[in-house]
């Protein structure tokens, strides 16, 4: 038998796992990202995540606390030493990689949040486009970072504004 509505065997939508639904299965990932690997909760609590059409339970994925967060933050902290070094052009390069995959893996994106939003894939499709315009906006602008020279408030001295990246914020 199988399938539904009295037919032939069949697969449907809300039959199939967030992993089952998108060609990459390493975007689905029941951790968060944390120290440049995927993470559970330090107390192991997972929560699901459900298809909101059809109720279905698509993924289950870390439920972090307190701790996991200050974790998070420490360790980013930790990354920004190295990351604050980089050439404001290698900042760029690296954001300019991240567009490039998530483009390439646009289509999968798309399925993932219209999965789990319930919104209709054109919208996600153009939800996952509209983001990557803002880490090629972003991407570009790390290359423009100028300093200013801010007019004097008294004779013989120069105001001068440099910028810098802040670090992680939380």
């Amino acid at each position: 038998e199988g399938g539904r509505g009295g037919g032939g065997a069949g697969v449907f939508l809300e039959d199939l796992s967030l992993a089952d639904r998108v060609s990459d299965k390493g975007l689905v990932q029941r951790g968060a990202f944390i120290s440049g690997a995927f993470a559970a909760a330090s107390d192991g609590k997972e929560f699901s995540v459900y298809d909101p059409g059809s109720r279905a339970e698509l993924a289950k994925v870390a439920d972090l606390g307190a701790e996991d967060v200050r974790r998070a933050v420490a360790d980013a902290d930790l990354a920004w030493g190295s990351w604050r070094k980089l050439l404001a052009k290698e900042r760029g390069q690296a954001l300019q990689k991240w567009g490039a995959e998530i483009r390439a893996n646009a289509e999968d994106l798309a399925i993932i949040a219209s999965s789990e939003s319930g919104k209709p894939i054109a919208e996600a499709r153009a939800e996952v486009s509209y983001a990557v315009s803002f880490i090629d906006l972003y991407a570009a602008e790390a290359t423009r970072v100028r300093g200013t020279i801010i007019p004097p408030t008294s004779p013989n001295r120069r105001l001068f504004v440099q910028k810098q990246p802040v670090g992680p914020c939380a």
